[in-house]
């Protein structure tokens, strides 16, 4: 059975040069349905009933890769669709993060939202090849 994984990402990520090695961890992907969407705002957004909001965020907790593959078998276990939030440039308001399921952190630095996606998508993908029990995993 496929599970849906979402991304909510701010920014545009089509004419970026980071672009075609985002669509190849997309088409790499075989264990879930990734689902991408742009977004302009996250202002007035709720999550939807299925969905656990993991928001991406610089002051968020660090995980490892074998932590992200853990958080993510135990949001689909529960039947609930991880849903990952890449904010703007604005970043986050207040009363979204309160909504957030887990706020990650990809390091100290501030990463360029692109690259995060980017980094996003690696360990999603390293997670499905952990789970398929292949080398190139953790």
């Amino acid at each position: 059975m496929t599970h849906l994984v979402r991304i909510l990402a701010g920014g545009k990520m089509k004419h970026s040069p980071l672009f075609p090695m985002a669509e190849q961890y997309r088409k790499r992907m075989h264990l879930w349905s990734l689902e991408l969407q742009e977004v302009e705002t996250f202002e007035k957004r709720e999550p939807a009933k299925k969905e656990a909001w993991i928001i991406l965020d610089e002051r968020g907790k660090p995980c490892s890769s074998p932590q992200f593959k853990e958080l993510l078998e135990s949001v689909i276990v529960c039947q609930k669709i991880p849903t990952f939030l890449i904010g703007t440039y604005q970043g986050f308001p207040p009363d979204l993060m309160a909504k957030a399921f887990k706020i990650l952190s990809f390091g100290s630095p501030t990463w360029p939202h692109l690259l995060a996606r980017l980094m996003l998508l690696e360990q999603i993908y390293r997670a499905q090849q952990a789970i398929l029990g292949h080398p190139y995993s953790l």
